[in-house]
Order: structure tokens, then C-alpha cells, then sequence
């Protein structure tokens, strides 16, 4: 009796031992799968600041100038480059419907638009 009590004991140890080393090798494998993707978080967040640091660099409005007289050549807005929108040529769609506008004031707009056969539209007349 007293062999077979030992046999057991000697079997329960033999099965906690590999259950303890089964869970201490597990838990080893995950502290390595955290210590990477710390490691991960930290190279990205050093690259991000450097990408940041260079979009400052890149955005500084010193050397935009200096790049933009460089390439662009741009020059004042000269006067004679101002328009008003009256001095801008009216077409001549653009002249029946204004008086067609003018013509709503004083009686219906729909009168003058007929059914157009040529071009299946609204036309106006």
C-alpha cells in the first residue's frame, strides 16, 4: 500500500513539475511578445516625431518663399487685371435669360420657352 501511495506522489510530481514548467516557458514566450511590441511602440513613436520635425522643416514659411521665387515666378496682381463682372462678355444664352429675368417682372416667363424639336429642349423664344 504504501508503494502504491508512492508511485502516485511520485507521479502527481512528476505532473506538476511539467504543468509548472509548461506555465513558466508560456508566460517567458508572452514577456517577449510584450517586451517587442514595446519595443515596436517606441520605434514608431521616435519615428513619428522625426517625420513630424521634418514636415515643420519642410513647412517653414522662410524657405516656402525662397522655393516659391524660385519656380513659381510669380509677380504682383497688375490693375488692369481686376475685372468687374459687367465687363465680361454676355453671351447671347446669357442675354435671353437676363431678359427673360426682366420680363418676369412684368409677365409670365413661362410664355417665352417652347419645346425645342432640334435639340429636345427648352428654348427660349
Amino acid at each position: 500500500m504504501i508503494r502504491l501511495v508512492n508511485i502516485v506522489m511520485f507521479i502527481s510530481v512528476i505532473v506538476l513539475f511539467a504543468m509548472v514548467y509548461h506555465i513558466r516557458y508560456g508566460a517567458d514566450a508572452e514577456y517577449k511578445a510584450i517586451r517587442n511590441a514595446e519595443r515596436a511602440i517606441v520605434k514608431e513613436k521616435t519615428t513619428r516625431r522625426i517625420l513630424e520635425a521634418e514636415w515643420v522643416s519642410l513647412n517653414n514659411p522662410a524657405r516656402l518663399e525662397k522655393l516659391s521665387e524660385i519656380h513659381l515666378r510669380l509677380e504682383p496682381l497688375a490693375a488692369i487685371q481686376i475685372r468687374t463682372p459687367d465687363s465680361f462678355i454676355i453671351s447671347e444664352e446669357d442675354q435671353i435669360v437676363k431678359a427673360n429675368i426682366k420680363s418676369d417682372n412684368q409677365g409670365s416667363w413661362q410664355n417665352s420657352w417652347t419645346l425645342s424639336g432640334e435639340r429636345g429642349g427648352l428654348d427660349a423664344r
